[in-house]
């Protein structure tokens, strides 16, 4: 195996040895998390680690984290029974007999096994953060990289305190990089995110008015975001977009060396002359630094999804990647679940299955997905609150709903309270009446959809993810079926 050691210099990889971190035995978890063992496990080796007791099975470390509705602790007994081998738990266990390593804090104990599992496989770090788009820049990144190295990668929603250290986890021999998605909902998250992990490379997507409930203020979003760079390795590069209106407030931050991309040619990585594929993504003309450009094209439909590409391109190139190595690797993008996700189901209906989140500019880039596809279909819209908007959230609501009576939908069902507000804007402006259902129920959403949806029809499915909307896609694939092309 190699290991990149600094940044973009390729002369500078060494061999790691046959070192693997496939799984450590409950002794060796507890050494290097601190520990103390009860139990007589101690010699079974830890093969996945799970915060959740339903998710136990043979081999899993449970983790006993205390939430304010919640307490794990009281689900170790049944993630034992489960076939865990161990829990993780702030607690001395109810009997000694119970495998349980106790410790001080559950949440720095994770943050020593993330370090240790760094110690052992020194593999350059990449780290995304950002309002809206770190998954899908994850993803991209990850596959572009995966033309040059073996890739580890954040999986899910695994981007917190306890969920990127069981990512590291993960780690193996084999590994040649790490792309880690960090996520935040307060100050001081993404820099004890990076005191685990120090990135080599640093991205903010965006600075928008997500999580302004919980931070009150687009400049306390900006901070946060920005601990990533502040974060980062003494050599390490950030990257930002060009056009990013907090450009000058995240430079402050940057130790180093950063790079732009984005849509604008002042952009050190930037993409021009786009051109629509419609549901089969776009192509455009790649530029990179030193005059190098090179078409490309990426199989997700959206203007954004160009920008994203832009700075999965950036970070590739900075490791060393040619031109064709990044066309290939952005080339093999695909929908993630539930994010951005088209379907096609029999009566040639359109579904766009992005309901995993919802934020005011990743619902207006859906809306712009659905207008540039509609051709002469139906238009409904499945809309969901978008939650942590702060003092934003009734405007918010209704300037969706004014773009909706705008762009005449058809049907618009909405779950939710906000939601409602945008319904009631809707409905007040295109004063037709019944083009409006609110429900709070997923059943009557589904069977709405069935019986007023007709044939040659599009379909938004998009809301927060606390509302669970995902069934309501699983459901119309379930009764529809798929139509393939």
């Amino acid at each position: 195996m190699i290991i990149y050691c600094g940044i973009a210099k390729k002369s500078e990889w060494i061999d790691a040895g046959g070192l693997s971190m496939a799984s450590m035995t409950v002794s060796e978890f507890a050494n290097e998390v601190q520990g103390k063992i009860w139990g007589k496990n101690a010699d079974l080796s830890i093969t996945n680690i799970v915060t959740d007791s339903r998710k136990a099975r043979e081999g899993s470390l449970f983790i006993a984290l205390k939430g304010e509705h919640y307490d794990g602790h009281h689900f170790i007994t049944k993630a034992l029974e489960q076939g865990a081998v161990a829990a993780l738990s702030q607690e001395r266990p109810e009997s000694e007999s119970l495998s349980v390593i106790q410790v001080d804090d559950c949440v720095e104990a994770m943050a020593r096994l993330g370090r240790a599992c760094l110690r052992r496989f020194p593999v350059p770090v990449v780290a995304i953060t950002g309002s809206v788009g770190k998954t899908s820049c994850k993803e991209m990144i990850a596959s572009v990289l995966s033309e040059k190295f073996t890739v580890l990668k954040t999986e899910g929603n695994l981007n917190t305190e306890t969920g990127l250290p069981i990512t590291l986890y993960r780690l193996t021999a084999d590994h040649q990089v790490v792309v880690l998605e960090m996520g935040m909902q307060g100050l001081g998250e993404i820099a004890h995110l990076t005191r685990i992990a120090p990135p080599d490379f640093a991205a903010v997507t965006n600075i928008l008015g997500v999580h302004l409930e919980r931070l009150g203020s687009l400049e306390a979003i900006a901070q946060a975001k920005a601990e990533i760079f502040q974060g980062l390795k003494a050599n390490g590069t950030a990257f930002f977009r060009e056009e990013e209106s907090w450009k000058d407030y995240l430079i402050s931050f940057c130790r180093g060396e950063y790079i732009t991309y984005g849509l604008s040619n002042q952009s050190d990585v930037y993409a021009d002359n786009l051109q629509s594929l419609g549901l089969h993504g776009s192509t455009f003309t790649l530029h990179l630094p030193h005059g190098n450009k090179i078409v490309a094209q990426i199989g997700l439909p959206g203007k954004h999804m160009v920008e994203n590409a832009c700075l999965a391109a950036a970070i590739g190139y900075q490791m060393g990647l040619d031109e064709k190595e990044i066309v290939k690797g952005l080339g093999r993008v695909t929908a993630q679940k539930q994010r951005n996700q088209w379907l096609r189901l029999k009566g040639d209906r359109l579904i766009l299955n992005d309901c995993y989140n919802s934020s005011p500019i990743s619902l207006q880039a859906a809306l712009d997905l659905i207008k540039e596809n509609k051709e002469t279909r139906t238009q409904v819209a499945v809309l969901g609150d978008m939650r942590e908007l702060g003092d934003r959230e009734v405007e918010e609501h209704k300037i969706i709903g004014e773009r909706l009576s705008k762009e005449e939908y058809d049907l618009l069902i909405t779950k939710g309270s906000l939601a409602n507000i945008t319904g009631q804007t809707f409905s007040e402006l295109r004063n037709l009446g019944l083009r409006h259902w609110h429900t709070n129920e997923n059943k009557e959403i589904i069977n709405l959809l069935l019986e007023k949806v007709p044939e040659h029809s599009i379909v938004l499915i998009k809301g927060s993810r606390s509302l669970g909307l995902e069934e309501i896609a699983e459901q119309l694939i379930a009764f529809w079926g798929e139509q393939y092309e």
